[in-house]
C-alpha cells in the first residue's frame, strides 16, 4: 500500500487524509487476523489508523508480523 499527498493545480499540496479504524484482530492499515502488514509506504498527508483488538494501528493483525 502506498499513500501520497497530491499537489493542486497551482502547486500547493492538498491536505490529504485517511482515517482507518481496525476491526477485531485487524490492523487499521495492514494485516487482518494472522496476517502480516506487508509493505506500507506513506508519503505525506495525515493518517489516523486506530488499532483493532490485539492488533497494530499500522502493521500486522493479531499473530501477524
Amino acid at each position: 500500500m502506498m499513500v501520497f499527498a497530491r499537489m493542486s493545480d497551482i502547486g500547493l499540496p492538498y491536505m490529504s487524509s485517511i482515517e482507518s479504524p481496525g476491526g477485531a484482530y485487524a490492523a487499521g492499515i495492514g494485516g487482518g487476523n494472522n496476517g502480516a502488514g506487508g509493505s506500507i509506504n506513506i508519503y505525506g498527508g495525515t493518517i489516523s489508523a486506530t488499532a483493532g483488538l490485539d492488533a497494530a494501528g499500522i502493521g500486522g493483525g493479531q499473530n501477524g508480523d
